[in-house]
């Protein structure tokens, strides 16, 4: 009894580049349909981190926004309480 392996290098090698074209493709694709330049840490890792960085940033940012707007909605409250205050010593 004899074995005979077949091995064809020029379909192995085509099936390989079909491969990874396709992912190509798809890593692409979500490029373009997220329309973000980096989209992972593998399309750029140091870029990437400064991206990441600076979204924490603006995070933060946008919470010390609102905690000044409803520090300011409480000054002014407490304004308008002292004020009604002075009014009814006034009287």
């Amino acid at each position: 009894m004899t074995m005979k392996v077949n091995f064809d290098a020029l379909s192995n090698n085509a099936l390989f580049h079909a491969e990874k074209n396709s992912t190509a493709g798809i890593k692409a694709l979500n490029k373009i349909s997220s329309g973000l330049k980096i989209n992972s840490a593998g399309d750029n890792p140091a870029t990437f981190s400064i991206s990441e960085s600076m979204k924490v940033k603006l995070r933060a940012l946008d919470q010390n926004s609102r905690n000044v707007q409803s520090g300011n909605s409480i000054l002014n409250t407490a304004s308008d309480g002292i004020a009604q205050q002075i009014d009814l010593l006034r009287t």
